[in-house]
């Protein structure tokens, strides 16, 4: 990301989440620091904490939480045939921890 943060910004939004009770440490620990290197290359994004660990409710969340944020994005994109700023406002910013 700090050498070449084209690729990231071709892209309209990045969503990172990750377990509160994650049982593999680096997981928190890794989102959070590319989250905020996301941050201080302007680079839209939004991270979500959930609770549960690594694998808990993966369909759950999936079906209920990440495809309607890509369905949003996309069709924002398909409606105004733009990303980043342009986005509505609950995309491209950090969303609170839940």
């Amino acid at each position: 990301l700090t050498r070449d943060p084209g690729q990231y910004r071709s892209l309209c939004t990045i969503a990172l989440e990750y377990g509160r009770q994650d049982e593999i440490p680096s997981v928190r620990l890794g989102t959070l620091a590319f989250a905020r290197e996301l941050g201080r290359a302007g680079i839209p994004y939004t991270l979500d904490e959930y609770t549960g660990g690594h694998t808990d409710h993966t369909r759950k969340r999936f079906e209920n939480v990440l495809l309607p944020f890509f369905a949003r994005v996309l069709a924002t994109q398909r409606e105004r045939g733009m990303c980043g700023a342009k986005l509505d406002a609950d995309f491209g910013r950090a969303a609170a921890p839940r």
